[in-house]
């Protein structure tokens, strides 16, 4: 029933508290993080908003949008925006939308076709799933929580910065990675090819291993080379 990784999300049309809106125009060609609610005034919920309004600036420096679903109406989505003002302290000022018939959840495979209307008594609710789309509208991440459980939004930083540097080098991040630190090389990429790549020229280093091969391949970040050389610009020009 879920999305598989690399396939397209469909298009949904979605009434949102910051208005009407085709999902993809509101992504644009940026990254996206949507992630689902099971309904307004939740506890767990409540703080995920807040969280995620907190970070929200760290989703803008990643050129990532954010927007929630919740399975309720548009007047409760207001009302609970005030609570997660008083309870948090930070204003939601991301889209959530507004599902009382459960049709875009359904729409975007959060729970099953047969489990839409506005009557709901009894049926599953959605679970806390989220979606990362990436600008060609595929997804590339997954992750859904029990209802008890709530979403740890550092990981999904951790993931998003994983995934961007994966798109734009021919690199895997290893365990535990976050942003700056080494990367590996893509086993598709050839030790030759890999040492004539102008992103790699920081250095490579190879593990020497029992087995004689060559297969794990490291080399520092090269997206953080590039962020360090726009900023020593900036500051050559300033």
């Amino acid at each position: 029933m879920a999305y598989l990784l690399g396939e397209k999300v469909e298009d949904v049309m979605c009434n949102t508290t910051k208005g009407v809106t085709g999902l993809y125009d509101y992504i644009g060609n940026n990254w996206c993080c949507l992630f689902s609610h099971p309904g307004d005034y939740t506890p767990v919920g409540t703080t995920e908003l807040g969280e995620m309004a907190r970070l929200a600036p760290q989703f803008d420096s990643r050129d990532a949008k954010v927007i929630a679903l919740s399975c309720d109406h548009l007047a409760n989505h207001q009302g609970w925006i005030q609570d997660v003002k008083a309870a948090t302290g930070f204003d939601v000022n991301f889209p959530i939308i507004a599902d009382p018939g459960r049709d875009t959840a359904a729409q975007l495979k959060m729970i099953k076709m047969e489990h839409r209307g506005a009557d709901t008594r009894g049926l599953p609710r959605t679970v806390r799933a989220v979606l990362i789309i990436g600008p060609d509208k595929k997804v590339k991440a997954s992750m859904q929580y029990p209802l008890s459980v709530g979403v740890n939004f550092f990981e999904i930083l951790r993931l998003l910065d994983a995934l961007q540097v994966s798109s734009l080098e021919s690199v895997h991040t290893p365990v535990n990675w976050v942003k700056s630190q080494d990367v590996i090389i893509s086993p598709d990429m050839p030790t030759d090819a890999a040492l004539e790549k102008p992103s790699f020229q920081q250095g490579l280093r190879i593990i020497d291993l029992p087995s004689r091969k060559e297969y794990l391949r490291i080399t520092p970040d090269p997206t953080s080379a590039a962020e360090e050389e726009e900023e020593g610009g900036s500051a050559a020009e300033a």
